[in-house]
């Protein structure tokens, strides 16, 4: 058994080192391959991968350049395509907005990804979990299509984060009241969308947007409904924190559980 992982896990390495030079250590296709050999899954080239989320679809590129087959989804279309030709490469919800719009919404139908059942070898997510309105509905559908033992890993922060990382207010997921919005707007605290807007305007709309924007459910319940639909649900934070090699101090189960409900939670899905 250790003459097989140690096999997977060169085969890993000698993957990431042949990286082109300007994408080791820069994107994220680098540091899922590193994750991934810490967790023992090698994903082998021209594997099919999905995006959950692609934002403007650079990591949908830097993965087709590293020769996979890869896609994105999102809830609309503001992906930077290098081609017009790229169509292909992206899918999205029919009704979804930008999420800093104040009356951000996804209905329950257009949660359904426009993919195949069992496409996918593996599926990502980078800072989305936080905006999912339902994750019942997304885990469900990530799941569908996924092949059989296929693999997710989403990455997101957690609702105790120390600063909120959309609004940049502190304890912004978990301190929802008006007067605590109201204070650090007077203060001065600003997103990128929210300069020039006076204090009172830039309250309001981090206080609409933690209600339509955002959903930050406790990670425990997250992770019960991630076991209705994948085999194997683990948090595993020592597989972000420093690229793939064990922190001496993760192995600690409470500074595990800290680091998942303060700085980052890493959910780790097999099919």
């Amino acid at each position: 058994m250790r003459n097989i992982e140690y096999a997977i896990l060169s085969a890993q390495r000698a993957a990431i080192e042949r990286l082109p030079d300007h994408l080791v250590g820069c994107n994220l296709v680098y540091f899922h391959r590193l994750m991934l050999a810490a967790a023992g899954i090698y994903l082998r080239p021209g594997a099919c991968v999905l995006d959950f989320g692609c934002g403007s679809g650079r990591a949908v590129y830097d993965y087709r350049d590293c020769g996979f087959d890869a896609y994105g989804f999102d809830i609309a279309d503001y992906v930077e395509r290098r081609n017009p030709t790229d169509t292909d490469f992206f899918r999205f919800s029919l009704t979804g907005r930008p999420a800093h719009i104040p009356d951000y919404q996804v209905d329950s139908a257009d949660y359904r990804l426009d993919f195949e059942d069992q496409t996918f070898d593996f599926v990502f997510s980078n800072s989305v979990f936080e905006h999912v309105q339902n994750h019942d509905l997304a885990l469900k559908e990530i799941a569908r299509v996924l092949k059989p033992g296929g693999i997710a890993i989403h990455t997101f922060p957690p609702r105790y984060s120390l600063i909120e990382p959309h609004t940049f207010v502190p304890l912004g997921g978990a301190i929802t009241s008006p007067t605590w919005y109201r204070l650090w707007a007077m203060l001065g605290i600003r997103n990128q969308f929210q300069r020039g807007m006076t204090a009172a305007e830039v309250a309001n709309a981090n206080l609409q947007y933690s209600r339509t924007g955002v959903n930050y459910v406790p990670v425990k319940s997250l992770v019960r409904t991630a076991r209705h639909h994948f085999t194997e649900t683990i948090l595993a934070p020592y597989l972000w924190t420093i690229g793939g090699r064990r922190h001496p101090l993760i192995q600690f189960s409470l500074v595990a559980s800290l680091y998942s409900r303060i700085v980052l939670v890493v959910l780790l899905l097999h099919r």
